[in-house]
């Protein structure tokens, strides 16, 4: 009997995140429609709409002409009915945004962190004085009304319970930074690496809304990725997958997977396709570097990708996408 409650309250929780994710992303709609586009019968459909208008989530904003009978309700996501707060800690500034329940921009606040960025505790003080700042701009009081706050920062994030921050960039090493803002912040909280939000951004509302591959690359200080596979975030054992920017590369070795790839790139784009260098092979450089063209070909002295992104954008021959 057990199993069997449980199984029904998981059905109930799939169809209401179906119909709410159907309403958010394809806009106003029909009970009809919305059972044409989830698949759901139209019992299934007019159950969970009327628990969705019931909790406030879901509200009427008009009416259509049907085939036959009384007119058709047209449902909408209640943007009122919550707000979100996403929060950038970057190497430069450290940015707030206050958002409606459709992702509307309601209030937004910026502050440079050039001097304390090296001190989580004084980070966390300052987000959770920008929260109430740009709550109390956007006229929202009430804290049931906030149903998160989601904050991207630098570095590995460990998806343990206080969700350890490691960011040799800004300093931070082992950092409890969840901890510091749950001290701070009565809302539940969100943390996680910036790009990897940015990509799930990408995935969801963004350039990537469709494909189920797609590659998100960062750079600033560092250089980041965030890597989406078969429609999911990859995140790899430790979630460090992506964090390229600080590796160290052997010339020998493992930075011919980078000479490869450039290679083939560079060959893939017309643009760049000139002479080869007809050269005697060289003990100390692999056939497939000294074949490059050669506004490709960079010396084994680079040691991070950062060196070599940096690289790449400096060679004035490479002409722009």
């Amino acid at each position: 009997m057990a199993t069997t409650n449980l199984s029904s309250r998981d059905l109930r929780r799939t169809n209401r995140a179906t119909i709410l994710r159907t309403l958010y992303f394809g806009g106003e709609m029909s009970r009809v429609d919305l059972s044409q586009q989830t698949r759901l019968s139209t019992a299934t459909v007019a159950n969970v709409v009327a628990e969705l208008l019931n909790e406030g989530s879901v509200i009427e904003v008009g009416s259509e002409e049907s085939l036959g009978g009384r007119p058709r309700a047209i449902l909408a996501i209640n943007p009122r009915y919550g707000y979100l707060v996403g929060v950038d800690v970057g190497e430069q500034h450290l940015g707030l945004e206050l958002f409606d329940l459709t992702l509307a921009k309601v209030a937004t606040v910026q502050y440079p962190i050039l001097t304390h960025l090296a001190h989580p505790e004084r980070i966390a003080t300052q987000i959770a004085e920008g929260i109430a700042t740009v709550l109390t701009t956007a006229g929202v009081s009430q804290q049931e009304s906030v149903l998160g706050i989601g904050v991207g920062v630098p570095g590995v994030v460990e998806m343990t319970t206080e969700s350890v921050v490691h960011a040799p960039s800004v300093g931070w090493n082992a950092v409890p930074f969840r901890r510091f803002l749950e001290e701070q912040i009565p809302y539940r909280i969100f943390l996680d690496n910036g790009v990897k939000a940015m990509t799930q951004a990408e995935l969801l509302i963004g350039s990537g809304r469709g494909f189920r591959h797609i590659v998100v690359v960062l750079m600033g200080t560092g250089v980041g990725a965030g890597i989406v596979i078969n429609g999911a975030l990859y995140r790899g054992a430790s979630n460090s997958a992506g964090e390229w920017g600080h590796t160290a590369w052997k010339p020998m070795s493992v930075l011919r997977v980078f000479w490869i790839g450039f290679a083939r790139e560079c060959r893939r784009i017309q643009h760049w396709s000139v002479p080869m260098r007809k050269k005697p092979l060289s003990p100390w450089r692999p056939p497939y570097v000294q074949a490059m063209p050669t506004p490709c070909r960079f010396w084994k002295k680079q040691r991070t990708i950062s060196e070599l992104v940096s690289r790449i954008s400096s060679t004035s021959s490479i002409p722009s996408a």
